[in-house]
């Protein structure tokens, strides 16, 4: 899916959000993140891109934010936005949140 990272750091890029989810672990590895991987087109991924939000090139559907960066391999993976909003719901008990 062709999208746009707009990063604080290094305004709006273009890159491709690949199909399926994945799973990556934990720094201590006490449970697994549910994640998009995400492909820039060019310029790889730059310190303090974390939380960079992630949209649809054609509708700028929010499709969720960068929590980590592969700089070798050139990924980045992308939190589902929903999987944000559950978990607010889940940490304050309740089922309202809105943007």
């Amino acid at each position: 899916v062709p999208v746009y990272m707009i990063s604080s750091q290094n305004g709006m890029r273009s890159g491709v959000l690949l199909s399926g989810l994945g799973y990556i672990p934990s720094t201590k590895g006490r449970y697994c993140c549910l994640v998009w991987t995400l492909v820039l087109a060019s310029g790889g991924f730059k310190k303090g891109e974390c939380g960079s939000i992630v949209v649809d090139k054609e509708t700028f559907r929010v499709y969720g934010h960068l929590i980590g960066a592969d700089e070798d391999l050139g990924f980045g993976y992308i939190v589902p936005l929903a999987r944000t909003i559950e978990q607010i719901r889940e940490a304050f008990n309740t089922d309202r949140v809105s943007l």
